[in-house]
């Protein structure tokens, strides 16, 4: 990571959350929201209620009468499943339009500004390689939870484009029915 880069970084508020092991930092500007569990009603392909706790293809959530394609942060990443505790909110750019997403997420651990401390190793986190922009130390977070590493994550370089294709097709698919 250049200089400029790490600075542009550390100058910037970013929500940090926890994914098992791993502490996560995205950019607090790409973040349209964050719900709680219970805050967010998840329905199925046939637009059914569904618990939280079941996998997510497929799936749409709401919230305020906002409808997102869900997903999981953890599985996108190749992390071992964590305790859920959150959703975060966000729209991502394809094209001219703007995806809502969501990302089921572990506990939500704070708000602040980061300082990048490195490069990701090349072994960690191959399949979305380009949404990991850097590492970052996550011992100030020791008190809230118990991670070895923490990673910068980039929601726009997250999906790949027939991701984001399947997340317009899950909200317009619900959308008509609602």
């Amino acid at each position: 990571m250049s200089e400029h880069a790490a600075a542009a970084s550390a100058a910037k508020p970013y929500v940090h959350f926890a994914l098992g092991d791993v502490a996560c930092a995205m950019p607090l500007a790409a973040i349209a929201g964050v719900r709680l569990l219970g805050e967010f009603e998840l329905r199925d392909a046939r637009g059914e209620r569904v618990h939280d706790g079941v996998s997510l293809d497929g799936h749409v959530g709401v919230a305020e009468r906002q409808h997102y394609a869900a997903w999981d942060l953890c599985r996108l990443l190749g992390i071992e499943r964590a305790s859920f505790g959150c959703w975060l909110l966000l729209h991502v750019q394809r094209g001219t339009a703007r995806v809502p997403l969501a990302l089921r997420v572990g506990k939500c651990l704070a708000v602040h500004a980061v300082e990048p401390s490195g490069a990701l190793p090349a072994s960690v986190f191959r399949a979305r390689r380009r949404a990991i922009s850097a590492v970052f130390d996550p011992r100030p977070f020791a008190h809230l939870a118990s991670s070895v590493i923490g990673v910068l994550c980039d929601p726009a370089q997250l999906f790949s484009a027939e991701e984001l294709a399947e997340s317009v097709q899950r909200v317009e698919r619900f959308g008509r029915r609602a």
